[in-house]
């Protein structure tokens, strides 16, 4: 078998994987030029359907890249592939050993940042894919957070919260920034993200000032 033979039957093999949700893949590329300079995956581990294997591999010249780029792939494995944890190992004649030390001090820290997201003044979007890598569930609590989808807003002299929710159907979490729905949803959210009372006919479906007590 070719050298293009074998790279074609990985890349069948990593698609078949993603597909059945036994794995994640992805191409690390440097930014400025999209350049390839590695690549990394997680894959269940056979009779551990909550546990995952990290493998990688960086360009020599690259190692500073490798951090980013783990961290962003064991991210989307324990999300997509519903995991507990992500296990790899490394040898100890390279700076594998190093990269491993800091990202298990990184994903043993806490990320709940709930209490913060509560305390956040300015309007606020979010925009997912409806076959997002984060679950509809947490999408859902994230809006709550925000105060957005929390109660009834009235059919007349309708309140919204500040917060904006947009779910762009037919993606996935890893193409849904290509949709072509994007740039027109974001917008119109940058025009007028309907934090402003109203006027005329609009104020049965945009938001409305605030009440406040009368003396």
């Amino acid at each position: 078998m070719s050298s293009e033979e074998t790279v074609a039957a990985k890349i069948l093999e990593a698609i078949h994987a993603i597909a059945a949700r036994e794995a994640v893949h992805f191409l690390i590329a440097r930014r400025a030029d999209q350049a390839a300079i590695g690549y990394v995956h997680v894959a269940r581990v056979l009779g551990s359907p909550h546990r995952g294997d990290l493998s990688y591999w960086i360009g020599e010249d690259y190692q500073g890249y490798a951090t980013e780029a783990v961290v962003a792939a064991v991210g989307a494995a324990l999300e997509s592939l519903d995991l507990v944890s992500v296990e790899a190992g490394a040898h100890v004649c390279c700076t594998h050993p190093l990269l491993l030390d800091k990202l298990g001090k990184m994903m043993g820290a806490s990320y709940d940042w709930s209490a913060d997201v509560k305390k956040l003044a300015m309007p606020v979007m979010l925009v997912f894919a409806d076959n997002d890598s984060v679950s509809q569930q947490h999408i859902a609590e994230f809006f709550a957070l925000l105060g957005g989808g929390v109660k009834e807003p009235g059919w007349q002299n309708t309140q919204l919260s500040k917060a904006r929710l947009a779910i762009v159907p037919g993606y996935s979490h890893y193409n849904f920034v290509s949709a072509t729905e994007l740039a027109s949803i974001i917008d119109k959210y940058l025009a007028d993200p309907l934090t402003n009372p109203p006027t005329g006919a609009a104020a049965a479906s945009q938001a409305a000032p605030e009440l406040t007590k009368s003396n």
